[in-house]
């Protein structure tokens, strides 16, 4: 899907959401017929609970409860930690590339 194509689709279901937001569908089973975790305001659904609460947090921060709210900070440190990793482990393979490849230039044209 090209991201013109994700970003009217985002729009449409946003567009949903916004029918929908008096509606309080029960979770459980919106859940349960989309074979994942589907959010209770747009129905979206989502592979992993964790992704859930993030999705919450973020398009309907308004709608969150004190337990849900305190679920997506967790979720958000959570995530920001495993960034900071995945971006400290990229940066240690860049610089092993770069003077890997340093080296064998040394070597080859000296």
């Amino acid at each position: 899907m090209t991201e013109t194509t994700r970003g009217a689709a985002d729009r449409q279901a946003g567009a949903g959401a916004d029918a929908n937001e008096g509606a309080d569908p029960d979770p459980d089973a919106a859940s349960n017929a989309s074979g994942g975790h589907a959010c209770r305001v747009c129905g979206r659904a989502f592979p992993e609970p964790k992704l859930l609460v993030l999705h919450r947090g973020v398009r309907h921060a308004g709608a969150l409860t004190d337990g849900e709210k305190e679920a997506y900070v967790e979720a958000y440190r959570e995530e920001e930690a495993a960034l900071h990793s995945f971006r400290i482990r990229a940066l240690a393979v860049l610089v092993v590339l770069y003077f890997g490849v340093l080296f064998l230039y040394i070597g080859f044209a000296g």
